[in-house]
């Protein structure tokens, strides 16, 4: 009954607003006032999220004695993402950011993706000392009174830094399982990654090199058509042999199947020998030109072997962080990794997605689209 009361006064302030209770004139889609009401979620989750930003700060200051300089906090969590009991909670995001100062702006609060099945989690990492708080929320305490001893079923504390995690070449802690994604976000954010590298690994739920060829590829179009003086007024994604760059390229060029901007082919390595002088090829990228035509551009790309990297520890999640940082400052020079097999022009009556087809194998057509190019 107190929600119906809410409800009714809600929309008697809109239509006062539109002038009807005072007999003004009749609303248009212009005079009314959007009234937003935050869903019965957002306060009980709110104060989740402040809650886990206390028993962090808690946990940290109490593992290397010092309090936490806020201009030090780098904070995970998948809040947002989770569900609990078929309810959001994006408002815990609100509370971290109440109590540790952390923005998206600043790039040291990091949502990153999950199924809506996944437990509510935060990591609250101090990049100064590299310790790092874990607090996994228990569903079932969540709607009682808030205690922490209650509401989080793991509350672990770990040292996470690269140094420490190179020299002891093992992963001991328990992050319930968000070890990987945790550990590579954390240190890839604290090393000053770019905005777009971030969006990326947000997306995919964690930071790997496979995520970086995709960036690569993506700065690698971008740089293509700049230095030809092109502003592209859109692109599309043919993805030959897809793996984990294919996130980092919907999300930086925003070439996603929804927007018809994003295709995958999942090639065998059968058909790949098939393809003679682009066996090689990983991705076609094209992008639209301004007189509305698509220029298509074949793509391969090459990571660096262990040799080159010196990242060649016996434990999996500490090689690919170390690759992964390796690579920060060479992520301007596409061109090193990126090796372009043919670029083409599409007519402007024709369209990527007429190749992408059930059926169609672009890259074994006898007469394909750049064949008279």
């Amino acid at each position: 009954m107190r929600r119906n009361n809410k409800n009714l006064r809600v929309l008697l302030n809109i239509l006062i607003l539109c002038g009807i209770v005072f007999g003004g004139v009749a609303c248009t889609g212009t005079d009314v006032l959007a009234v937003r009401v935050k869903s019965e979620a957002y306060a009980p989750m709110k104060a989740v999220g402040k809650l886990a930003a206390v028993e962090a700060r808690n946990l940290l200051r109490a593992e290397f004695r010092k309090v936490v300089n806020r201009n030090d906090v780098i904070v995970l969590s998948n809040a947002g993402y989770a569900e609990i009991g078929g309810k959001g909670t994006m408002g815990a995001l609100d509370g971290l950011s109440e109590m540790l100062r952390v923005s998206r702006g600043a790039n040291t609060l990091v949502e990153v993706h999950s199924i809506p099945e996944a437990p509510l989690w935060f990591a609250v990492f101090d990049s100064r000392s590299g310790w790092c708080a874990y607090l996994q929320v228990k569903s079932s305490a969540v709607g009682g009174v808030l205690k922490a001893s209650d509401l989080f079923e793991k509350r672990t504390v770990a040292k996470i830094d690269p140094a420490t995690l190179y020299a002891s070449d093992n992963i001991p802690f328990d992050f319930g399982g968000n070890e990987f994604r945790i550990v590579t976000i954390a240190n890839g954010v604290a090393f000053g990654v770019p905005a777009y590298v971030t969006r990326s690994f947000e997306f995919h739920d964690h930071y790997c090199p496979g995520v970086t060829s995709g960036i690569l590829i993506a700065n690698y179009v971008k740089e293509y058509f700049a230095d030809k003086g092109v502003t592209p007024k859109g692109y599309f994604v043919h993805g030959l042999n897809p793996w984990c760059k294919e996130d980092a390229l919907m999300v930086m060029l925003n070439a996603t199947p929804g927007k018809s901007g994003y295709t995958v082919t999942y090639s065998t390595t059968e058909d790949r020998a098939e393809w003679g002088d682009y066996s090689s090829a990983v991705n076609i990228v094209y992008g639209q030109l301004p007189d509305g035509s698509w220029e298509g551009l074949i793509l391969n790309v090459t990571l660096a072997p262990s040799t080159e990297t010196g990242c060649n520890y016996t434990n999996g999640t500490i090689s690919r962080l170390c690759a992964d940082l390796w690579y920060l400052d060479k992520l301007d020079d596409p061109g090193r990794f990126v090796e372009e097999l043919k670029s083409f022009t599409l007519p402007a009556t024709d369209h990527p997605k007429n190749y992408a087809r059930p059926g169609i194998d672009i890259m074994a057509m006898e007469n394909p689209p750049w064949e008279d190019d």
